[in-house]
């Protein structure tokens, strides 16, 4: 198992086009946390995806996670786009030793 695993948000979210540069997505709960004055804040409903380290601060930004139609389409959706396997959350078709049942080797 990878030390770095999807975590999958299904909701409203925030768009904040930051007054910097830049653009972050965020569940909407958090927008109070993380707007700047000067931020442009907008709102969208669906999937979001990151990779987050269970037990420690290690995470990447939120990504939206486009067409999803359900949750595992979602998670499917994320991994490819991350070039990782939704099953094992690792690159395991390039491992020829992984008993990975999404392994394509």
């Amino acid at each position: 198992m990878a030390f770095m695993t999807p975590d999958i948000y299904k909701g409203k979210y925030a768009i904040i086009d930051r007054a910097d540069g830049g653009t972050d997505f965020i569940p909407a709960g958090y927008v109070e946390d993380v707007a700047k004055d000067g931020d442009i804040i907008d709102y969208a409903e669906g999937y979001l995806g990151r990779l987050s380290a269970s037990g420690y601060m290690d995470r990447t930004d939120w990504a939206p996670i486009d067409d999803a139609t359900d949750d595992d389409d979602a998670l499917r959706r994320f991994c490819d786009g991350e070039d990782i396997c939704p099953h094992c959350y690792e690159q395991c078709w390039d491992d020829e030793t992984s008993e990975c049942e999404g392994r394509t080797v």
